[in-house]
C-alpha cells in the first residue's frame, strides 16, 4: 500500500509552493481516516478542509459497475471552510487485483488494473465530488478494471492545485476480497 502511494506521489511530481502555501495540516484518527487543511499565506481566515464523505472516508472499495461493465473505484471529497470560494483538487487514482480463490490466503500478487488522474473544482462548501478509477471512458467501450475473484484494492493521493503547484492533501489505501 505504501509503495503504491509512492509511486502515485513520484508520478505527480510532489511539490509544495512555499510563496502560497503557508501551511498545509493533516489529522489522521486511529482508523486511517484524514482531514486536511490548506491554509494560504497572506489571507485572513482563508482555510479550507477537504476529507472523505463517509465514516470510511474517501476512497470506496472497488465494485462491479453496471455502466462500466466491471471493477472500479471511487474516490468522493467535500471540502469546507471559509475565505475561498472553490478549491482546485487533483486525485490520481490505481485499481490493482490479486487472484484468490480464498479471503484467508494472504500470499497474492497484485496486478496493475487501471488508473485515473484528473483535477476538479470543488465548491467550498459546496457538494461533494467524485473521481473515477480508471477514468471512465468517452466512448462506446466502457472502461473498467476488468473482473475476477481475489483481492481488488484502490490507492487515491489527492492535492490541492495552487497557482500550477501541487500540495500533497492525502492519501488512502482499501482492500476487499469480493468476486467482481
Amino acid at each position: 500500500m505504501e509503495q503504491e502511494s509512492q509511486q502515485i506521489l513520484q508520478r505527480e511530481a510532489f511539490r509544495n509552493d512555499p510563496q502560497s502555501l503557508q501551511e498545509v495540516t493533516t489529522v489522521v484518527d486511529a482508523s486511517g481516516n484524514f482531514t486536511t487543511t490548506l491554509r494560504a499565506s497572506g489571507a485572513t481566515g482563508h482555510a479550507v478542509t477537504c476529507a472523505g464523505t463517509q465514516a470510511d472516508n474517501a476512497v470506496r472499495y472497488p465494485h462491479y459497475s453496471k455502466g462500466a461493465e466491471g471493477a472500479i473505484s471511487k474516490t468522493v471529497i467535500k471540502c469546507v471552510g471559509t475565505g475561498l470560494p472553490s478549491v482546485d483538487l487533483r486525485v490520481s487514482g490505481i485499481i490493482s487485483f490479486a487472484p484468490s480463490n480464498s479471503a484467508t490466503n494472504t500470499d497474492v500478487v497484485f496486478q496493475h488494473r487501471g488508473a485515473a488522474t484528473a483535477t476538479q473544482t470543488v465548491m467550498v462548501n459546496g457538494p461533494e465530488v467524485t473521481w473515477y478509477v480508471p477514468e471512465p471512458s468517452h466512448s462506446t467501450v466502457p472502461s473498467n478494471a476488468g473482473r475476477g475473484t481475489g483481492f481488488w484494492r484502490a490507492t487515491s493521493t489527492w492535492f490541492f492545485e495552487v497557482g500550477g503547484k501541487m500540495s500533497t492533501v492525502g492519501t488512502q489505501t482499501v482492500t476487499i476480497w469480493k468476486t467482481i
